[in-house]
């Protein structure tokens, strides 16, 4: 195996280490879940807001 070493910022690596810690979490829930998944619950665990109702009617 070669040199595997990617280098990027540490605030990048942050978000990136954060994003994964979310996307196990969100399958964790999924996957222990019986029913669908609320997307109110999925940006809630992805740490983002819905637009709210008027924003989708537009």
């Amino acid at each position: 195996m070669g040199n595997n070493t990617v280098t990027i910022g540490l605030e990048k690596y942050e978000r990136l280490v954060a994003a994964e810690a979310r996307c196990n979490i969100l399958t964790d829930y999924t996957l222990r879940n019986k029913y669908s998944v609320e997307r109110e619950v999925i940006a809630s665990i992805l740490g983002f807001e819905l637009p709210g109702k008027a924003e989708e009617d537009e």
